[in-house]
């Protein structure tokens, strides 16, 4: 599945299919590669998946997070935004062995992030 839609119909699909979901126990695998907000829709998506079924197991180990230029701006011209340009050149290195680390650290600074400028707006 790609895209949001396809989060979209993955929900349709369980409300027509499972008459009870919060008895469903869902072992979900994400593959790919996404952008940063892509990866925080996703997120919020499945948090609120997980509070309408009885279990569910994520797998997603192969998942990349890389940021498009685009996303890298809203870091600004500083050092936090150098940190980000490093990690994202590695989580697009597969080759270096450090991809899924950085891909990993680049979710964690993202999320980091949003809350501090989420914070800072209250």
């Amino acid at each position: 599945m790609t895209g949001s839609d396809a989060l979209a119909s993955f929900e349709r699909d369980i409300a027509a299919n499972v008459l009870q979901p919060e008895r469903l126990l869902l072992k979900l695998t994400l593959r790919g590669t996404v952008s940063l907000s892509t990866w925080s829709d996703v997120t919020t998506w499945l948090e609120t998946l997980e509070q309408r079924l009885f279990h569910l197991s994520l797998d997603n180990q192969a998942l990349q997070v890389v940021p498009e230029a685009v996303e890298l701006d809203e870091f600004g011209t500083g050092d936090l935004r150098r940190v980000a340009e490093l990690l994202s050149a590695a989580a697009r290195d597969e080759a270096s062995g450090r991809a899924e680390v950085a891909s990993l650290a680049l979710r964690k600074l993202y999320g980091l992030w949003r809350e501090a400028r989420e914070g800072a707006r209250s």
